[in-house]
């Protein structure tokens, strides 16, 4: 089973969380993990295999492509405190991965139970978490799950947003006709 870390090594990305996991489980031989993402941070642990993924403008799709690639079954994404959107995460559901978080991640929680209840598992705490894997009930979680392979469809970001409620604004028979925001393009 292969278990990943998306994104930099970086605390507010739960990388102490996903190194303790992988120290404490380094022997398990039916568990492999990987960090996926830009190399520099903090010293990898031999048990840790990191990818170098690097998405861009020119490459929006390489984080799905690394996640599929190198058959990711389990991603965990453990930020210390509740993060307003985290777009590794609907890249991990693209690429038909499935996802453990805690429900202090904020949108993370939110967007397993919207996207993909049947892909992901919100744990209580770390001590969940390390128990799922010490007893092994995450390959009956596994074997339960549905995981889906999707895509992400890029809307233009912030900019487009505000075009698109400006556009449903001003055709709403609620608002008067003098009344209109001017955007400036962006």
């Amino acid at each position: 089973m292969r278990i990943a870390h998306l994104g930099m090594r970086d605390v507010h990305k739960g990388w102490p969380v996903f190194e303790e996991l992988a120290l404490r489980f380094a022997s398990h031989s039916e568990y492999k993990f990987y960090q996926l993402g830009a190399p520099p941070g903090p010293p990898l642990p031999g048990c840790i295999r990191q990818v170098n993924v690097q998405v861009s403008a020119e490459h929006p799709n390489d984080m799905i492509d690394a996640i599929t690639e190198h058959h990711i079954d389990v991603v965990v994404s453990w930020s210390p405190w509740p993060e307003t959107f985290c777009f590794a995460i609907h890249e991990a559901l693209a690429a038909g991965a499935f996802l453990l978080t805690y429900p202090g991640a904020g949108n993370v929680a939110l967007a397993i139970a919207k996207n993909a209840p049947e892909q992901g598992l919100v744990l209580n705490d770390e001590a969940s978490l390390f128990d799922l894997f010490a007893t092994r009930r995450l390959h009956d979680v596994l074997a339960a799950a549905r995981c889906r392979r999707g895509v992400l469809i890029p809307e233009g970001g912030s900019a487009a947003t505000l075009r698109r409620i400006h556009r449903e604004f001003r055709r709403s028979p609620l608002v008067a006709p003098r009344r209109e925001i001017a955007l400036a393009d962006v």
